[in-house]
């Protein structure tokens, strides 16, 4: 998901073509002022054409730059569904320091579901073979303090659960990877075991549930059993960024789109929040 941004240079004389890397805050800049209509401009003149260096490693400042756009790009669209019963009683954000924490889910630990179709590979792949990145399990492990217990079972039954003495929950599941019609759905509902691991594990324990999709899902089925919802959509690599904001680093900003959701054969019209 990290983000590389290229500005052509053209000289009859010289190269026909030449790639930059572009300084990030010259381009933040450049954009946050000029809103829709912003334009990137050339840093370097032909003065100084014959004095750049052109850097061909992926091991640089620049990289690691465009990683953390990336990272804020998810912590941005983050769009947080429910926080507790009442308002005067969130389960967000949640404390770096506790005793032990469960994580759970098909979707914590493989960044193949996080980054979806289209990837690399046409259908997506599960696991953490796709690419280099960060789970949201070690991002968690990554945030959390060192004081505390970080434990993974992908579907858990209700004896485990009960049994572990845990301070909370941490559920990621939501839909495999798809692209095209492979991925048309008639019912749009996560696929499982994630309602089973929703219901054994916040029956259990307070627990915010994080859904990895590339679209509306149905969770009205699960959301009395859920104490928080979050819908991370597709984090790609960076689930770095998904951590930031369930540990308060950073505050939500995410908003719910509204209007239709087209798949396959069937027209779904929903006049309100595509979650609901």
């Amino acid at each position: 998901m990290a983000l590389c941004v290229e500005y052509m240079l053209r000289e009859t004389k010289k190269l026909h073509a030449q790639r930059f890397w572009i300084v990030y805050g010259e381009v933040r800049r450049d954009l946050e002022g000029a809103g829709n209509e912003a334009r990137l401009h050339p840093i370097y003149t032909d003065a100084t054409y014959d004095k750049i260096f052109v850097e061909t490693s992926l091991e640089t400042n620049s990289m690691r730059v465009n990683i953390e756009l990336a990272r804020e790009a998810v912590r941005k669209r983050l769009v947080l569904l429910k926080n507790g019963e009442a308002s005067d009683k969130p389960l967000l954000p949640l404390p770096k320091k506790a005793t032990k924490i469960l994580v759970t889910g098909t979707h914590a630990d493989t960044l193949g579901y996080q980054c979806g179709g289209w990837t690399i590979t046409w259908q997506g792949l599960s696991g953490n073979d796709l690419t280099a990145g960060t789970t949201i399990l070690q991002a968690v492990k990554n945030t959390v303090d060192r004081s505390t217990q970080v434990l993974y079972s992908q579907n858990p039954d209700a004896q485990f659960v009960k049994s572990g003495k845990f301070s909370h929950a941490i559920v990621v599941v939501g839909e495999p990877p798809y692209a095209e019609t492979n991925g048309d759905s008639l019912n749009l509902t996560i696929s499982q075991p994630g309602p089973d691991t929703i219901y054994n594990v916040c029956g259990a324990m307070k627990c915010v549930v994080d859904v990895i999709s590339g679209r509306p899902v149905v969770m009205q089925p699960y959301v009395s059993s859920i104490d928080a919802l979050v819908a991370a959509w597709l984090p790609g690599t960076e689930g770095q960024g998904v951590a930031d904001v369930l540990f308060g680093n950073y505050g939500f900003t995410g908003k719910q789109g509204r209007g239709r959701v087209f798949e396959g054969p069937v027209q779904i019209r929903i006049k309100g929040p595509l979650f609901s």
